[in-house]
């Protein structure tokens, strides 16, 4: 069996957040790239204002033709091999496929290819493909689905949310709310989400903050003095602990790192030590990395410049 995951091309919407994976010129175009390509999806689906045309061809006359070019040409590149995949997993090659996708604004150009590759796909079926709103750690998703086919467990899932907007949340740059994304997920894993405790393999914990809101882990907001919503969130995962519920947390206040307050408020309540106690993992380790940068294929390379087939041997 072939279990298989891609990612849809993310849309950085500023030329900040694209970081060093986009080509030099989205450094100075990228944001207004971002804006006029969320203008033309826009447009596909609910239409402009005659003031958003007037943006979208201005948009247009500040981005170069070349690069704007380049950048959907490479998009496309992306988007036919998402499509070989789905042929793929249609003629029984893949046994299941899912196509991940970060920065997929309601309106954006990512939003606009999943659209595209999900009708493409719409005959699979859930059982073998799904595209869904995030793609970190989507492999161990996929992981998990294999597990789960082999031994012929469905796990059964029920999901909480903190005080508020709750399962309503869209988090930042996404164009769903967490609720969908977590229901995709568990179909994903080969499980089923179901509306009580009771029977549930895992009672998944979501934070949420009460207002709907999401930011970034570094953000000054992110601080150690737990709120109201977290201190009842905190609660919440106690009493479902001490009622020996199979707990699971997961924390979207703050995206690329976790919400300090809680974590601090966890560990005040030695919640922490409890949850991986449930779990009776056979080792404990911590979450730190090394990474070793190692001279590797260089311009050239296919006529016998830079390192070739010593390449390997540096890993070894």
């Amino acid at each position: 069996k072939l279990y298989v995951f891609g990612s849809i091309m993310r849309t950085p919407q500023t030329s900040e957040a694209s970081g060093s994976e986009d080509a030099n010129y989205y450094a100075q175009y990228g944001t207004n790239i971002a804006r006029y390509t969320a203008l033309t999806d826009k447009l596909e689906q609910d239409g402009l204002t005659h003031k958003e045309r007037k943006q979208l061809k201005q948009y247009e006359q500040k981005i170069p033709k070349a690069a704007l070019d380049d950048w959907l040409s490479r998009r496309q590149g992306n988007f036919l091999v998402s499509k070989n995949l789905i042929d793929l997993a249609r003629n029984d090659v893949i046994t299941y496929l899912a196509l991940g996708c970060d920065d997929n604004a309601k309106y954006s150009q990512t939003n606009k290819e999943r659209r595209a590759l999900d009708n493409y796909g719409s005959d699979l079926g859930e059982l073998k493909y799904q595209s869904v709103a995030g793609i970190d750690e989507i492999g161990y998703v996929l992981l998990t689905r294999a597990v789960n086919n082999l031994q012929g467990d469905i796990p059964f899932v029920s999901v909480h949310y903190a005080k508020g907007t709750g399962e309503n949340t869209i988090p930042a740059y996404s164009n769903e709310p967490i609720k969908n994304s977590i229901a995709t997920h568990i179909k994903m894993a080969g499980g089923m989400k179901v509306n009580s405790d009771k029977g549930a393999d895992l009672v998944f914990m979501v934070n949420t903050n009460f207002d709907g809101t999401t930011g970034a882990a570094n953000d000054l907001n992110n601080v150690y003095i737990p709120n109201e919503n977290i201190i009842d969130f905190v609660n919440m995962v106690d009493e479902a602990i001490q009622a020996n519920k199979k707990v699971g947390i997961g924390d979207i206040t703050f995206g690329n790192g976790s919400d300090n307050a809680l974590m601090f408020s966890l560990y005040g309540k030695n919640l922490l030590d409890k949850l991986n106690e449930m779990y009776v993992p056979k080792k404990l380790v911590p979450t730190t990395f090394e990474f070793t940068d190692i001279a590797g294929l260089v311009k050239g390379a296919s006529k016998g410049e830079g390192l070739g087939n010593k390449f390997l041997s540096h890993i070894r």
